[in-house]
Formats: structure tokens, sequence, C-alpha cells
């Protein structure tokens, strides 16, 4: 079976994601799971009991359990889409990794509404699982069952057989809108798929660069962004990021600021983040006993306000979530306050789904919540050996 010639052929749908529903993530020799595949269904009852893709996914285990394995997997899938490439499986690897994400995928081209079951992988030209013609309609009525396999060589990544033509056209339309700015806040002007990794380490670092007027780093769309450490480079800070908004001069700005104001500072009467002092090129946030940078906030403050910031501005309709070791530089009081903001987030944000890894048995005390709640679908996995 040959490679595929992804500038050859003539485009045959015009796409628009309307709807982006993890179902599954197989993994085989990766990490610890290197005993046979291993399966993460991204599925929960909804507030009926009847079962859902999942917009809320835990996976709780201990460390080296294979959680941040599986977040490394995700997001390495789709990075073999970015400009470049990046992630585990961005150059040719000799190890036998193999990796397969099933996602139900809404669309629209020219001919109408579409649905299908859409698996990408790497590793292999065959599936680790494939799709039978029932499956593909019990998993949300779906018409088809549609491949996209892509492989990395020589720092490029292209699409190999067996991929199907909808898999293709979503590979190149995905292409054609690398590095296009975002125009609106919660996803809205962007439905191409994206997947944002938040590592474990997520503090704000002071920017040691000299302050200036310049689009932030990894401003444009990708198919993956990673996000750890914020700073000390100046276009990697928050402070770059509010700056730039406030320069772009349209309503974004004071839109992300409500919301982390609302989310942030809520029980903290007095306490708010103010709009970018143009001056100054930096934010501060009033108490009722002055002003302090951002740098004077706790560590858990710090560590939400990159995390809401950087999802506000980089996600599209279709976008993936993926926060590891969710408890890091949080209070229990803190974690628990973020997973309230991720609710409040898919009210605004239908197309995010969000996967989050954890070895907190209170948070899961927290999460496992049977209070059925509109738009809600929880589902979670859990790493059973060495947990107490």
């Amino acid at each position: 079976m040959a490679d595929i010639n992804i500038e050859a052929a003539e485009p045959l749908y015009d796409i628009e994601i309307e709807a982006w529903q993890p179902l599954r993530l197989i993994l085989d020799q990766i990490g610890p799971f290197r005993q046979g595949p291993e399966t993460f269904n991204f599925r929960g009852p909804d507030e009926n009991g009847d079962p859902k893709p999942a917009n809320i996914y835990m996976l709780l285990a201990k460390n080296g359990r294979g959680k941040t394995t599986a977040l490394e997997a995700i997001y390495g899938l789709f990075g073999l889409m970015a400009d470049p490439p990046t992630g585990r499986f961005a150059t040719p690897r000799a190890t036998g990794e193999r990796a397969q994400i099933d996602i139900r995928v809404g669309w629209r081209d020219r001919g109408g509404k579409k649905s299908c079951v859409l698996s990408i992988w790497t590793g292999s030209r065959e599936p680790l699982e494939a799709w039978s013609d029932e499956e593909v309609i019990a998993a949300g009525n779906a018409q088809s069952w549609e491949r996209l396999v892509v492989s990395a060589v020589t720092g490029e990544a292209q699409p190999i057989e067996p991929t199907s033509d909808f898999g293709l056209e979503l590979f190149r339309a995905i292409r054609a809108q690398r590095r296009i700015d975002p125009s609106q806040l919660y996803g809205a002007s962007q439905t191409m798929p994206t997947v944002l990794y938040f590592t474990a380490d997520r503090r704000i670092v002071a920017p040691l660069d000299e302050r200036a007027v310049m689009k932030p780093a990894g401003w444009g769309y990708q198919p993956a962004q990673i996000f750890a450490s914020d700073g000390p480079e100046w276009a990697q800070s928050i402070d770059n990021l509010l700056v730039w908004l406030e320069w772009v001069g349209d309503d974004r700005v004071d839109d992300l600021i409500n919301f982390l104001n609302q989310q942030l500072f809520v029980d903290t009467p007095g306490k708010v983040l103010r709009r970018p002092r143009r001056q100054d090129l930096a934010s501060y946030i009033s108490t009722r006993t002055g002003e302090h940078s951002l740098l004077g906030l706790s560590h858990g403050e710090r560590s939400l306000l990159q995390l809401y910031a950087r999802t506000l501005c980089h996600m599209t309709a279709s976008t993936i979530l993926l926060i590891d070791e969710v408890e890091n530089h949080l209070h229990p009081r803190w974690a628990q306050r973020l997973y309230s903001s991720l609710k409040d987030l898919f009210a605004q944000a239908p197309g995010l789904m969000t996967i989050f890894t954890t070895h907190s048995m209170a948070l899961m005390e927290t999460y496992k919540d049977d209070v059925a709640e509109p738009g809600i679908v929880r589902g979670g996995f859990l790493i059973e050996e060495d947990m107490n």
C-alpha cells in the first residue's frame, strides 16, 4: 500500500465541524501499557441515565501508572498534524508504540449534514480496533467509519493508507487553517479540532525579557498546543497575552477579564484583575489594601489564571482540554473551584471536552457526585494498582 499524496487530489469536501465527541482511546506498547492494548472509554450517563460521550472525564491512579502517558498519546496524535509536528509520535520511533483515538464527528459540507466515527491512529497501518457497521450506527447514529492514519517521516507527518477520503480532507483542512489567528473567545471563530495540553507544571514565572507589544507564542490555530510553566519568556507570559488583547482593541480583553474575575475572586470582595495598563505593558490586581502584579497571586490563583486564560483564548469550537495532575498547585478548595468553573465553561462552549488526571481520592469524592446536571456527562477510569 502506497503513501498518500495529499497535494494531488482535488478537495472532495468543504468541511465545517459541528460536533466533536471523543469516544475511546486505545494504547499499546506505550509507557506502562505493554502487556496488551488498554482501552479508555470516554462515556458516561447523561442527566437521564442514558450512556453518552462524556464532556468531563477523570483518570485516577497513583503516579507512574500511565495517567500522563494517556494524555501525551492524545496530544501526540493531534500533534502529528501541527506545524511543525509535535509530541511523542512526531519523530519516527522503533519502539512499536501504537495509539488510536475514536471520535464521533458531525460536520457540514456542500452536501449537507453528515456524521461518522473517525479513528485517528499511528504506529501501524492496521487499526488497534476496527468499527463494524452496527457499532458505527450505535455510536450516536453515525453514518460511516472514517480513518486518518498518520505517520511521521523525516520531520514531516503525512497520511498513509488506509486513510479514507474524509480523513484525508480533514487532514488537509487542518493544514490549511494552521496559524490562522482567533478573533473570538470560547473558540467561536474556528471549528477545526484542537487539543490543549496543560502539563503538571503550571506556574506563572516573572517575564525576564524586555516587554513589548507582540503576538503571544502559539497564538494562531494549531491542532495541538502544550502549556507548561508560564514564562519567563515575555512571548509566553500571561502578561503578554493580556497586553496583546488590550492592543488588539476588540471586546475580548473585557470578556476574558470578566470571566477571570468571576471564577477567581468571587469569594474575595474588593479583589479584581484590571485591564492592562498600556504605559506599563502589564496587568495588576487591585485589592482593598492596594495593588500588585500577577506574581502577587497565590499559587492556586496563578495556576487557574494560566489555565482559564489560555483555554478561552486558544480553544476552538471542537476542543479536547487535557489537564495533568489537576490538583497541582491547588488547595482542595481551589481544585473544587476548577471543577465548578469547567462546568461553567461547558455552558459557553458545548464543543469542549475535558480530560484530567489526578491521584487525589478527595477530588474523586467531589467528582463522583451523583446529582444529575443538565449538559454534564461525567466519565472516568481508575487504575487500581496501589490505590487505597
